[in-house]
C-alpha cells in the first residue's frame, strides 16, 4: 500500500488516505470523511502513518498541473486559509481528447497609430498597464492581441469586474471570435457551465471572459491574461477564501510565463506606480465635459434642458447617481434624527413602491414612520434623491420618452440584465437612470449625455 496526503476539496481538511497504486500529485480523487463522500486533490505521498487510514474511493481522470498546485499553495500562504479552500477555487483539467483545434475569426480589426504603439507596448512587457480613458478605444487593441494570441494556438483569459459587463463583451468578442468565446459566470445554469467547459476540454473555446472566477478555468496553452477595470474592488473576494483576483492574474502569469495586461482609465495607485504604463487619451467619440454646480443631488434646469436636447436629437442619455430607493434618508426635521437600521446603525432608506424603508446592508425592512422614533416629531424629511425618485421625476417631464432604471432593484436575474442592456443598445430605451452597476465600461456610441449626481456626496465619501 502506498500513502497518500490528501485535500478536501472547499474544506479545512487535509487527510491521509491509502491506495494500491502510485498516484500523480494534483490528480483529483474521491474519498470518505465520516461517512460521506467528498473530492480532493493529492498533494503529495508520504510515509505510512501510525494510525489507520481509510482507502481512496476512486482516481478520476481530473487533474491539477504542478504548476497550479504550487499556485494553490501561494494562495493557502498568502490569504491565510486552508489548502483545500485554496484548491476549490479551481476548476481541474481533465485527462481528455484535447485537440489543438484550428480557429477562425475576423481579422479586419483596424487600429490607429496610437493604438498600435500601445499593442506594441503590452506585448513587450509581462506585467503592463494600459493607462486609458473611457472611449479610448483599451477593448480594440485587446481584440488585436486576443488574434495575435489565437494565431499561436494558444488560449486568453479576459477578467471582468461585474457580471453587469459581460452580455455587451460576449456580443462584442462573438463578434470576431464567434463560438472559441465562452463567458463564465456564477449565474450561469449548470448545463451551462458543464457546456462551456466541454468547450475548453475539447479545445474549441480558446477565450474565456468573465469575473473573478474564470480566472481559475483550466485552459490549456494560455497565453494571455487581461484583467480589465483592474481598480475596481469586486476583484477582491469577501468570502473564503478571501483574495484579490487582479494581484492573483499577476502571479499567474509569473508562475505559467505569460504576458498581464491590466486596463484601466482611473487606474490604482498600486499599478501605476508598481508598473510600466501606456497612456492612452484620445476618444474615439467626441464628447465635451460640463460642470453644473447646483444642486448636485437632484436634476437641475441645465440638466433637463440638455436631456431635452438628446431626446430631440433622438440621441440616449445615461444619469448616475450613487444612491438607490426613493431616497437614502428619512430624517426628522426637529430633532435631525435619521431613522436608522437596527441591526446595522446606518440610515435607512425610503422605498415608496415598497411603503417601507429599507436597509441596504442586511434588508430589515420596516413600514414608514408617521412619527419621528426619538422625539414624536411629525416633521419627517425625506433626503438624497435615489434612482426611482430621479426616474419618477423624469417620466413626468419627458411623458414620450422610454426610460428605465439600472440599479440593483430592478436588476434581479441575469435575462433581465441582458435584457436592458440589449434594449439600450438597439435604442430602445432614451434615458437609463442607474448606480454604480451603470458606471462600469458599458460602450454606446448613441449616448450623446451623461449626467452624474452627487459628485461632492462621492468625493466626500456620504
Amino acid at each position: 500500500m502506498r500513502y497518500y496526503l490528501v485535500a478536501i476539496n472547499q474544506k479545512p481538511l487535509s487527510l491521509t488516505y491509502k491506495y494500491k497504486d502510485w498516484i500523480e500529485d494534483g490528480k483529483l480523487v474521491r474519498v470518505e470523511v465520516k461517512g460521506r463522500i467528498y473530492n480532493g486533490y493529492v498533494l503529495k505521498e508520504v510515509e505510512k502513518p501510525d494510525f489507520k487510514c481509510n482507502e481512496i474511493i476512486k482516481i478520476s481522470n481530473y487533474y491539477l498541473p504542478k504548476v497550479y498546485l504550487e499556485i494553490a499553495k501561494f494562495i493557502s500562504t498568502y490569504y491565510f486559509c486552508e489548502i483545500g479552500e485554496a484548491l476549490g477555487l479551481f476548476v481541474p483539467f481533465r485527462d481528455s481528447d484535447f485537440k489543438s483545434c484550428s480557429i477562425s475569426f475576423l481579422d479586419n480589426i483596424e487600429l490607429s497609430q496610437k493604438q498600435k504603439k500601445a499593442l506594441l507596448f503590452i506585448k513587450s512587457h509581462q506585467i503592463s498597464l494600459l493607462f486609458g480613458d473611457t472611449g479610448s478605444g483599451k477593448t480594440e487593441i485587446y481584440i488585436k492581441y486576443f488574434q495575435e494570441i489565437l494565431k499561436k494556438g494558444k488560449s486568453v483569459i479576459f477578467l471582468m469586474p461585474e457580471i453587469s459587463l459581460t452580455p455587451q463583451m460576449e456580443k462584442r468578442l462573438k463578434r470576431y471570435f464567434d463560438e472559441s468565446v465562452a463567458i463564465w459566470h456564477s449565474r450561469l445554469s449548470k448545463k451551462k457551465k458543464e457546456s462551456i467547459l466541454e468547450g475548453i476540454y475539447s479545445g474549441k473555446i480558446k477565450i474565456v471572459a468573465g469575473p473573478r472566477s474564470a480566472l481559475f478555468l483550466p485552459m490549456r496553452d494560455l497565453g494571455l491574461i487581461v484583467v480589465d477595470e483592474e481598480h475596481d474592488d469586486s476583484y477582491k473576494s469577501q468570502n473564503r477564501p478571501r483574495y484579490n483576483a487582479k494581484d492573483l492574474a499577476i502571479y499567474f502569469g509569473k508562475k505559467l510565463k505569460v504576458n498581464v495586461v491590466l486596463g484601466s482609465a482611473t487606474p490604482s495607485l498600486n499599478s501605476y506606480v508598481k508598473f510600466d504604463f501606456f497612456r492612452l487619451k484620445e476618444s474615439f467619440y467626441e464628447s465635451k465635459k460640463e460642470f453644473i454646480w447646483e444642486n448636485s443631488l437632484e436634476l437641475s434646469l441645465k440638466s433637463f434642458e440638455l436631456i431635452k436636447n438628446s431626446l430631440k436629437n433622438k440621441k440616449q442619455s445615461i444619469i448616475f447617481l450613487p444612491t438607490r430607493a426613493n431616497f437614502k434618508y428619512l430624517i426628522c426635521s426637529n430633532c435631525a434624527s435619521a431613522v436608522k437600521c437596527p441591526y446595522c446603525d446606518v440610515g435607512m432608506s425610503v422605498h415608496f413602491d415598497k411603503r417601507a424603508l429599507v436597509c441596504h446592508y442586511c434588508n430589515f425592512a420596516m413600514p414608514l414612520p408617521k412619527k419621528c422614533l426619538v422625539c414624536g416629531s411629525s416633521e419627517l424629511k425625506a433626503n438624497r434623491v435615489g434612482t426611482s425618485e430621479v426616474v419618477k421625476e423624469l417620466k413626468e417631464i419627458f411623458k414620450d420618452a422610454k426610460i428605465v432604471k439600472f440599479d440593483r432593484d430592478e436588476i434581479t436575474t441575469h435575462k433581465k440584465l441582458q435584457t436592458i442592456l440589449k434594449d439600450f443598445s438597439n435604442k430602445k430605451i432614451d434615458i437609463l437612470v442607474g448606480t454604480q452597476m451603470l458606471s462600469k465600461g458599458h460602450d454606446y456610441p448613441d449616448v450623446s449625455l451623461s449626467v452624474l449626481l452627487g459628485v461632492d456626496y462621492i468625493l466626500n465619501m456620504g
